[in-house]
């Protein structure tokens, strides 16, 4: 099988995409570096960068989608950002594969090894998610000096589960009722970026 890999142009130093056209396979393979939770402004650039990401979704609905990176987001704390990426994903799908049943994921970053988090993850969309992912893991036994250890997801592409139609991917999908209302990020004014700051506090 012989892959066309097209690197797409995106406005950030925060945001890396490729497209990945196989045979009746195309894959959007995005990498991120989200800034940590901090002051307003670290809000609004999360925000931004979220918005950022959104836009090359929207620009690519015909691809299975994995997002992966440094999120600078504990999912297991109560945090500003973490109830951002929470809509984020729910508005688009995706699922955190931390949380898949094939995960063993204990922890990625460790400062000192005193302190552990795991703040790295993939963010991938539903067919995946429930059809293709095969083992989430994290190899603890490289010398990282940025102390954040390799998170690893293994796929298993099956044709007859992966193939794609013209849309794949449904973006705003309905929030279910145990989650906040959703944000649109693309679409955020600097009056938007308050209120979401506010109503996420």
């Amino acid at each position: 099988m012989v892959a066309n890999v097209k690197i797409l142009d995106v406005c950030s130093n925060r945001v890396c995409a490729v497209r990945v056209s196989l045979d009746r396979c195309h894959l959007l393979l995005v990498c991120v570096y989200m800034p940590h939770e901090g002051d307003d402004s670290m809000t609004d650039e999360f925000v931004n960068q979220l918005s950022v990401t959104e836009s090359i979704i929207e620009s690519n609905l015909d691809c299975h989608l994995i997002i992966g990176g440094d999120f600078n987001v504990d999912l297991a704390r109560k945090w500003c950002h973490i109830e951002l990426l929470t809509s984020f994903c729910v508005n688009n799908g995706l699922q955190s594969a931390v949380n898949h049943a094939s995960s063993n994921v204990d922890y990625t970053y460790h400062l000192g090894m005193c302190r552990f988090s795991t703040i790295d993850h993939f963010l991938i969309s539903g067919t995946l998610y429930e059809k293709a992912a095969k083992r989430i893991g994290v190899l603890h036994e490289v010398d990282n000096t940025p102390h954040h250890d390799p998170l690893v997801l293994r796929l298993c592409l099956q044709m007859s589960f992966v193939s794609c139609a013209s849309k794949i991917h449904t973006p705003r999908a309905t929030p279910r009722s145990d989650f906040r209302p959703e944000v649109e990020f693309d679409h955020s004014s600097p009056d938007d970026l308050l209120t979401i700051r506010k109503h996420y506090s």
